[in-house]
């Protein structure tokens, strides 16, 4: 007779399958913690701005340019967003 494998969801050291047992977390899992916070608060930084769908690119903090755009449109607001930062 042979023996059943235990499945991952009924594991004690695991609540939900593929996770690994808190003795087996390391920088992986900070880094992962870490992105996932920088993810959130760039969701809540673009909402607080109004931005509903993408592609949406804000350039030195003050032109928006929202939707698929030429590249005419993007190369305009990159160039006065330079000026300004950058006068002559």
């Amino acid at each position: 007779m042979t023996r059943a494998k235990r499945s991952a969801s009924t594991s004690p050291h695991s609540s939900r399958v593929g996770s690994r047992p808190r003795c087996e977390r390391g920088p992986r899992d900070a880094r992962e913690r870490y992105v996932r916070a920088e993810v959130r608060e760039e969701e809540r930084d673009a909402q607080k701005l109004g931005i509903r769908g993408v592609p949406f690119f804000v350039i030195g903090d003050k032109y928006a340019v929202s939707g698929a755009q030429p590249a005419e449109v993007l190369l305009g607001a990159i160039e006065k967003a330079w000026a300004e930062r950058n006068p002559r």
